[in-house]
């Protein structure tokens, strides 16, 4: 399970995304973004405060942006509103971890071709 996690939280360390996707953008490197991301916010449903981590890497724990430092989760809380998700990337192969709305993470997912939700 950790090294799952390993391979997927290192696809997390891409710039937080703004904007529409471009169309220098392939469509099947979009979808695979999408279901990196899913794969991502299955794999942070089961992560916990106390759970160990590489320094560097970024992840959701507890519906928090986490930073790992010294190899313990360091929480960062989303604003009221917010959730953390891993969204795909629409501007380079990746993902973005990120406090957002259900609803934007859905679209964006969506967007890119991905099924299943978020």
């Amino acid at each position: 399970m950790i090294a799952i996690f390993a391979a997927l939280v290192s696809l997390a360390l891409t710039p937080v995304v703004h904007s529409a996707p471009t169309s220098s953008l392939d469509a099947s490197v979009f979808l695979q973004n999408g279901k990196d991301a899913q794969a991502l916010n299955a794999v942070f449903a089961n992560i916990s405060t106390s759970d160990s981590c590489n320094d560097g890497e970024m992840a959701c724990v507890t519906n928090s942006l986490a930073h790992c430092v010294n190899a313990t989760w360091q929480l960062e809380a989303c604003s009221n509103s917010l959730s953390c998700f891993a969204m795909p990337s629409v501007r380079e192969q990746g993902i973005v971890i990120s406090c957002t709305t259900n609803a934007t993470a859905l679209a964006i997912i969506s967007a890119s071709g991905a099924t299943g939700g978020i």
